[in-house]
């Protein structure tokens, strides 16, 4: 694990699903976070996807390190800069010295 590295950086936005003028549901994405470092790395052989309701191909499920003061959450979308991914934020844990996010890249517009 080398999460001092820091060397990639991620977009974080939340999302609330409202009605729009037709009743219809729609969703709309706040940018909570803007421009974090974290180091993205396959997930940790230790940690099964499924816990986190994943069924993704466990090669495509990934692990964000980070040490921003700012909270992500669960739910909570994370675009990769550096690739143009996006994903989804499945699982959440804070340690002491940095927090882990547990992640499933999503097919998403992002306005």
């Amino acid at each position: 694990m080398r999460i001092s590295k820091n060397d990639r950086l991620f977009n974080v936005y939340s999302a609330a699903s409202t009605p729009n003028a037709e009743g219809y549901q729609t969703v709309i994405y706040t940018k909570a976070i803007d421009s974090m470092g974290g180091d993205l790395q396959p997930i940790g052989s230790k940690i099964d996807p499924a816990m986190y309701g994943i069924n993704s191909n466990p090669a495509d499920v990934k692990q964000l390190f980070f040490n921003t003061d700012n909270m992500v959450s669960l739910g909570y979308f994370i675009d990769d800069l550096t690739d143009g991914v996006t994903y989804l934020v499945k699982g959440l844990h804070v340690w002491y010295s940095h927090k882990e996010a547990i992640l499933e890249p999503i097919e998403v517009i992002i306005p």
